[in-house]
C-alpha cells in the first residue's frame, strides 16, 4: 500500500486562521451583536453563517465597516464562495480608513486568489494583493507568507524562499509558524498546493455532482468495484464514516465496474445511499490517477488533496487510515 499525507495546505490555515490585526482600542464592530455572533460561528466552522453575520453587522454599522467586510471575505473564502469573497474584500479595501485595515483587506483578497486552481492570472493577483498589503503594513506576517507562497507557486523559487526566510525570523512569527516555514524552506519543491481538478458526474439517482459545487466541505472520493475484495471489506467502515460525518463530509463512490447491472444491484442491496457514480469510460480514473482498487482521496474544504490511499493494507481498517486526517479536517 502506498499512502501519501501532505501538510501543504497548512499555509491556508496560517493565512486565513490568524486573527485580523486591528487597532488596539475597542472598535464599534467589536461591540456589535451580529459581529460577535458571526465570530462565534466562524470559530466553530459555520462559515456561511459567519459570512452572513459579518454582512449583517456591516449593514447595522452603516455599510462602512471595512473590518466586517474583510471578515466576511475570509468566511466566504473558507466556505468556497470565491465571487462573494472577492466582492467583499474589494469593498473592504475601498472602505478602509487606516493602513492596517487596508493591509488586512488586501490580505483576504489575495488569499482568495491563492486558492484558485493553478491559474497564472490568479497567482499574479495573489502576489499583487500581498505586495499591496505589505505596502500598507510591512509587519503583516500573513501577507509575507502569502507573498512567499504565491511566488513559489509561480516557479519563482529564489524570490519565494527569500520571503519565507524573512517571515521565519520576523518578531511576530510564533513557534508553529516558524516550524511550518522551516519545513517549506527545507523542501521547497513540496510547497505546491495539490489542488484537485474539477469534474462533473451524474450519480445513480440522476444527481449532477462536481467538486466545485461542494467546495467548502471535505470530500472523500472512493474508487471501487463490486469484484474488489478489499473494497467489500472496507464498505462497513465507509458506511459508518459517511453516517458519522454526513453533514460535513461528502462521500462520492466511483465504481470501475464494467457491468451496470452488477453495480446497481450491489449498491441497492448494500444500502449505499450516498452519491454513486460508474466511471464507464475511465475518465475519472485517469483524471485522479486511480490505478488500483480501492483508491481513496481525501480532499479538504479548499480543494487540496490531503490524503491518498492506494490499495488497502489488510492489517489496517479504512477508518484507522482515515481517522487522523479526518479528525484534523473535521474537528
Amino acid at each position: 500500500m502506498m499512502r501519501i499525507f501532505t501538510m501543504r495546505a497548512a499555509i491556508l490555515t496560517l493565512l486565513l486562521g490568524l486573527p485580523v490585526v486591528l487597532v488596539s482600542q475597542q472598535q464599534p464592530w467589536e461591540a456589535n451583536e451580529k459581529y460577535r455572533s458571526a465570530e462565534t460561528a466562524y470559530r466553530v466552522g459555520n462559515y456561511e453563517q459567519a459570512a452572513r453575520g459579518f454582512e449583517q453587522a456591516n449593514e447595522e454599522l452603516g455599510r462602512h465597516c471595512a473590518a466586517c467586510l474583510a471578515m466576511a471575505a475570509r468566511a466566504y473564502g473558507r466556505a468556497g464562495h470565491r465571487e462573494p469573497a472577492l466582492a467583499s474584500s474589494a469593498k473592504a479595501v475601498e472602505l478602509a480608513i487606516s493602513p492596517t485595515e487596508r493591509s488586512n483587506a488586501h490580505l483576504q483578497r489575495g488569499s482568495v486568489f491563492l486558492e484558485a486552481r493553478e491559474s497564472p492570472a490568479d497567482l499574479l493577483s495573489a502576489e499583487a494583493e500581498a505586495r499591496s498589503a505589505l505596502a500598507e503594513d510591512p509587519h503583516n506576517l500573513p501577507a509575507q507568507l502569502l507573498l512567499g507562497l504565491s511566488l513559489l507557486r509561480q516557479g519563482r523559487a529564489e524570490e519565494g524562499l527569500r520571503e519565507l526566510h524573512s517571515a521565519e525570523t520576523a518578531p511576530a512569527a510564533d513557534a508553529e509558524t516558524r516550524e511550518v516555514v522551516k519545513r517549506w524552506v527545507a523542501n521547497p519543491k513540496s510547497q505546491r498546493l495539490d489542488f484537485m481538478p474539477d469534474f462533473r458526474a451524474t450519480t445513480v439517482t440522476g444527481e449532477t455532482l462536481s467538486l466545485s459545487a461542494v467546495k467548502g466541505k471535505v470530500v472523500l472520493l472512493d474508487f471501487w468495484a463490486t469484484w474488489c475484495l478489499p473494497c467489500r471489506v472496507g464498505l462497513p467502515d465507509l458506511k459508518r464514516l459517511q453516517e458519522k460525518y454526513k453533514d460535513r463530509l461528502v462521500v462520492l463512490s466511483i465504481s470501475v465496474d464494467d457491468s451496470e447491472e452488477d453495480w446497481r444491484g450491489f449498491v441497492s442491496s448494500n444500502g449505499m445511499t450516498w452519491p454513486q457514480f460508474r466511471d464507464t469510460d475511465g475518465s475519472l480514473r485517469a483524471l485522479f490517477e486511480s490505478k488500483v482498487c480501492p483508491t481513496y482521496l481525501l480532499i479538504d474544504r479548499t480543494g487540496v488533496l490531503r490524503l491518498r490511499i492506494n490499495g488497502m493494507d489488510p492489517e489496517n481498517s479504512l477508518s484507522s487510515e482515515l481517522r487522523p486526517t479526518l479528525e484534523m479536517l473535521l474537528p
